[in-house]
């Protein structure tokens, strides 16, 4: 096969799991006042033991309190005004993992839906072959607008087999590491993007795309979550995520326990 015709036929999975994935991420933004605010990682809404939790990196939440914001909010989509985080999130620095339990996003004020848990896997379980998706809302392109009707943001759509940090910090038992290479960059609008550095990422879902060795190509109705996006490491240039398999079972405790 062309390495043209593998990129149009790769571009057109990422394009049908980002149209699906997106359903689920949301911005997460600190605000200053009701009027006022500035995005400061990503999210992502799931259903969970019959609740539905926004899950988040506890960093960000560290980086909202040492800022002095006065409250958070979240995206509810394109267009759509944010909604506030009423109560408080339960954290786990470890993992760098927080969530919180918030009502059922409804039609029309949402267009963001929860994820299934049925999307959610209990392992990575990874080949070789399978590709590592990422869609999240860089800071350097999000934008916080009460005119506008909330966050505004530009969306980062990424794929990559993953690989091995050499960073000390890196724990193959406790992590993934995603390749971060600027060339193979999509926007949300399908074409190429420039996003110097993953800013504003933090805790993103990782999905999985399982490879067909049969079909010889992704099955993007097979892509489920298998990390949540934890770090970046500037020096081997990866994008470092912690297993689901850790996450999980944090937020069944926080689902049974709250």
């Amino acid at each position: 096969m062309k390495e043209e015709d593998k990129s149009k036929i790769v571009s057109s999975i990422l394009s049908r799991v980002m149209a699906a994935v997106r359903l689920h991420v949301i911005a997460v933004a600190g605000m200053y006042s009701h009027e006022a605010g500035d995005v400061e990682g990503t999210g992502t809404i799931i259903e969970l033991g019959g609740h539905v939790l926004l899950v988040t990196a506890e960093h960000v939440l560290s980086q909202i309190a040492a800022k002095g914001y006065v409250g958070i909010s979240f995206s509810n989509g394109d267009g759509k005004r944010y909604a506030q985080v009423l109560h408080p999130f339960s954290t786990n620095a470890q993992l760098d993992v927080a969530c919180v339990k918030i009502p059922r996003p409804r039609q029309p004020d949402s267009d963001r839906l929860a994820c299934p848990e049925t999307l959610i896997e209990s392992s990575v379980n990874l080949s070789e072959k399978d590709l590592l998706f990422i869609y999240g809302f860089p800071g350097n392109s999000s934008r916080f607008s009460a005119f506008l009707k909330g966050i505004r943001s530009k969306s980062l759509t990424y794929a990559a087999y993953a690989g091995m940090s050499e960073d000390p910090w890196f724990d193959p038992s406790m992590h993934l590491a995603i390749k971060y290479d600027p060339k193979h960059f999509i926007g949300g609008d399908g074409l190429p993007a420039d996003f110097p550095l993953p800013d504003g990422l933090s805790e993103a879902t990782v999905w999985k795309i399982p490879r067909l060795e049969e079909q010889g190509t992704w099955a993007s109705q097979d892509a489920r979550i298998v990390g949540v996006i934890q770090r970046w490491d500037s020096t081997g240039r990866f994008v470092i995520a912690t297993r689901i398999e850790h996450v999980l079972p944090f937020l069944q405790n926080v689902c049974s326990t709250t």
